[in-house]
């Protein structure tokens, strides 16, 4: 894993997807009316942080959504995180 070395800063490839899921849901806060970013921290917590969570972002393919999270290619779970 490359690292920044003055500031222990991972190189971009080796972000984790749940570090910048987390800093974008944290910018989000306050932008969007309180019950969408609700169900955006849902979808996130739902069905992308145990798939995507720890992978770097390098790392994250079409094929891996696909495979890793249900209803991915039907969209199928949008409407089931609002239920």
């Amino acid at each position: 894993m490359a690292e920044d070395a003055e500031n222990s800063i991972p190189a971009p490839e080796d972000l984790e997807f749940k570090m910048i899921a987390e800093i974008w849901l944290e910018w989000l806060r306050g932008r969007v009316k309180p019950a969408t970013y609700e169900k955006y921290r849902i979808v996130y917590n739902k069905y992308l942080a145990d798939v995507l969570g720890n992978c770097p972002v390098s790392e994250v393919t079409e094929t891996l959504l696909k495979d890793g999270i249900p209803g991915f290619v039907s969209g199928s779970f949008r409407k089931a995180s609002t239920a």
